[in-house]
């Protein structure tokens, strides 16, 4: 009876281990792989106005750019809300090149008020750079006078780097010649390997800083926008690497995916008791192979630390972001005051910092930019 009931209890632990194993995998396989977005709905729109079903972005203050028709090859720039109630909301129309959705339609909304480099009135210019997941592209923007400080602009997880042309004015005006990268596993990378939350994609970065640094630039200022703010703060803390770098400015940073994925399931309906179960299947051999990855992930990068960086750092980050809790931005900027500044922004969604306010978001940036050594 003895050995009978020892017998089950294994059988039952056994399971609960195996159960566990699953749930981690199954929810590390989501982080890492790129998921449909919700879009919302159009409700009515004309050549003035579009009125959309209200969400916590389409009733977000600021510009957006409405992505729409096949491919999501036409698009938008919404403005300020002009109506709403507790269903819809209305913005104005601000540019609509190639007509406007129909009633109906399910759009995809995002931050990139950019469509593309041209888009910044400045000159540029597309150039190759050898990484170490091959020859990844990136706009080079040049100031009119020469600088030996270059700005490097790194987006964030499963986008492109036109998400990330919103910084590229601040940094413009800082007199700051501009590269905007695309790096392994973003949404240019046609081979659509699973993101690393920062720790691959960090080595295509490094390559890009080579590349300033091989053509006029003396040192570097890495522009990390969520994800990007990951692959800065890698970078930094390797001292071959920081030894090249001048300040780090993040904006909506992750600086903590043991939170973000916390706050992913606990949106989607998951205890968040369970979410440790996904970052350690992240980091284990064999359970980070089933959900996707080439090797583990190293667990200290989870959760990159500034503490023995010493670099000035100014973040940019909204108490309305969900997905990397300001908080820990927060406690940041309370431990290093000497050195880490933050600027809080009024409540929008992740990354969308500069879409409320881009003249304090670019006055902000090319101030301290401006005042480095």
């Amino acid at each position: 009876m003895k050995t009978a009931l020892v017998t089950t209890a294994a059988a039952i632990a056994a399971s609960a281990v195996l159960g566990a194993a699953a749930l981690g995998v199954a929810g590390g396989r989501r982080v890492i792989r790129p998921r449909p977005k919700k879009r919302p709905r159009v409700l009515a729109a004309d050549s003035g106005q579009i009125r959309l079903e209200r969400t916590v972005h389409t009733a977000a203050p600021g510009r957006y750019r409405i992505r729409f028709g096949d491919e999501d090859s036409q698009h938008v720039l919404v403005g300020d809300v002009v109506a709403q109630d507790d269903a819809s909301v209305t913005r104005a129309v601000v540019e609509a090149e190639r007509g406007v959705p129909r009633a109906g339609d399910a759009v995809l909304w995002t931050g990139y008020v950019y469509a593309a480099p041209d888009d910044l009135g400045a000159p540029h210019r597309e150039v190759r750079i050898e990484a170490p997941s091959g020859t990844r592209p990136a706009f080079l923007f040049d100031t009119e006078q020469p600088s030996t400080r270059w700005a490097i602009h790194v987006h964030g997880i499963h986008s492109s780097r036109i998400s990330a042309l919103r910084s590229v004015p601040a940094t413009l005006a800082a007199g700051m010649p501009s590269l905007v990268v695309s790096y392994r596993g973003d949404a240019e990378d046609e081979t659509a390997p699973p993101a690393t939350l920062g720790q691959e994609e960090a080595r295509d970065v490094d390559a890009a800083i080579r590349y300033a640094l091989d053509h006029g630039a003396e040192d570097v200022v890495l522009v990390g926008w969520s994800m990007g703010a990951t692959v800065s703060t890698i970078l930094a803390a390797d001292v071959r690497t920081r030894r090249h770098l001048a300040a780090l400015v993040l904006v909506g940073p992750a600086l903590d995916w043991h939170a973000s994925i916390r706050a992913g399931a606990v949106r989607s309906g998951i205890p968040a008791p369970l979410a440790p179960l996904f970052t350690l299947a992240l980091t284990l051999p064999g359970l980070a192979q089933l959900a996707g990855l080439r090797r583990p992930l190293r667990a200290a990068h989870l959760r990159p630390s500034l503490t023995d960086v010493p670099l000035p750092v100014l973040i940019l980050h909204s108490s309305g972001d969900t997905d990397a809790p300001m908080s820990i931005s927060e406690n940041l900027a309370r431990s290093h005051p000497d050195r880490v500044r933050l600027e809080q922004v009024a409540p929008v969604p992740h990354g969308m910092e500069r879409n409320v306010d881009p003249d304090r978001f670019d006055r902000v940036v090319t101030g301290f930019l401006t005042a480095l050594p």
